[in-house]
């Protein structure tokens, strides 16, 4: 069961579980507050130079790629590519996971954790094919955020035509869409797009806070794109929309719609896991009791106040003989019987046995299982 501390001011609120201000808290679950991203295709790789000998490689809010010049071979394994990819950023970045190859973003901050991933040059493009590795033109391939964003596909400028110039979206927990009329123009910037969306934002909430931004991810690059970014509200919640049904500006904008789930949510960078304990197993004990013949047996039970049910299992027996059992003591009939194949289950959330005696009508095995509640 892992430990996590919430290094935000604010409390967050996983499942059942409140991750207090600055506080140690165990859950029973990994909660996903890190970007990482694993290959689809195992070792060993056949990389070729200046076919598939290149990936670039960007995290958090880096705005420059690295490029990772793979060595060429016909049998690359995942940890000569691993070790290309760290030589290559400067740090451990990347592991071998499964014969496969794991990139995980390093932690610099409590708002977001991201690995970008971009097939930019037929190079990169074969490279992804040939590890297996997810890509995005201008999104993260992973991203675990405070705020959730989503980013458009396609670069400034647009075309925006009477076909399609309507943008529908909405954000958090609202039930009410809204609509966009785009300006028409053969050439609209993404600054002007932004703008559009903010005002209809504005007037359908009133709230005069920016959710639509230019953005430049790659400074330097010229390249701007349209960006949403969506409020946190109650703490630790944010979640943004994009409508598909008479959404009529996706494809220009280069944007993907959903009328139900949504297109980015919030996940929980600000807690940072402080130690990973065993997960958790309700097994305390199985013990194999063997009978050369007929024969008695006791079993005591490992830790009976820990013990909540107690299984009888994997009977072996020969046909028409069975286990006899009594709880606690000989004096205590009925017994039950187990034959060949069944099972038995006891509970013991109100009350709890010490000790089973088994009498065996034949040779045979039968398993004693403690579990916990």
């Amino acid at each position: 069961m892992p430990k996590y501390i919430n290094k935000s001011s604010q409390p967050i609120y996983y499942g059942n579980v409140v991750f207090a201000p600055n506080q140690v808290v165990e859950t029973y679950d990994t909660v996903v507050n890190t970007a990482f991203i694993v290959g689809t295709v195992a070792q060993n790789y056949a990389i070729v130079g200046a076919v598939n000998d290149t990936l670039y490689l960007r995290f958090n809010e880096e705005t420059a790629w690295t490029v990772v010049t793979l060595t060429a071979g016909a049998a690359r394994t995942a940890a000569q590519i691993v070790t290309d990819i760290n030589t290559a950023y400067g740090s451990v970045v990347a592991s071998v996971e499964g014969g496969k190859v794991r990139i995980d973003a390093p932690v610099v901050n409590n708002t977001l954790n991201a690995v970008y991933n971009a097939a930019i040059s037929a190079q990169s493009t074969a490279a992804c094919a040939t590890l297996g590795l997810p890509n995005d033109s201008s999104n993260p391939a992973a991203v675990a955020a405070l705020q959730a964003f989503l980013i458009s596909q396609n670069i400034s400028t647009y075309n925006i035509t009477a076909n399609n110039n309507t943008f529908i979206f909405k954000v958090n927990d609202s039930r009410d869409w809204i609509t966009v009329t785009l300006t028409i123009g053969a050439a609209r910037t993404a600054a002007q797009i932004v703008a559009e969306i903010n005002l209809a934002y504005e007037q359908a909430t009133a709230d005069a806070n920016k959710i639509a931004f230019a953005v430049e991810p790659l400074t330097g690059s010229g390249e701007i794109y349209v960006k949403l970014l969506a409020p946190v509200y109650e703490n630790y919640k944010s979640k943004l929309y994009i409508k598909s049904t008479g959404n009529t500006s996706l494809t220009v904008l280069g944007f993907t719609g959903n009328d139900f789930e949504t297109a980015a949510e919030s996940l929980y960078p600000s807690l940072t896991m402080t130690s990973v304990l065993p997960l958790y197993n309700p097994i305390i004990a199985e013990t194999v009791l063997t009978f050369a013949a007929t024969g008695t047996q006791y079993y005591y039970l490992t830790e009976p106040e820990l013990c909540k049910e107690l299984q009888f299992i994997r009977a072996t027996i020969g046909a028409g003989f069975a286990f006899t059992c009594y709880l606690e003591s000989t004096s205590n009939v009925p017994p039950f019987t187990i034959k060949a194949d069944e099972t038995f289950g006891i509970n013991q959330q109100d009350y709890n046995i010490t000790r089973v005696i088994i009498t065996a009508g034949a040779a045979g095995n039968l398993t004693l299982r403690e579990l916990k509640g």
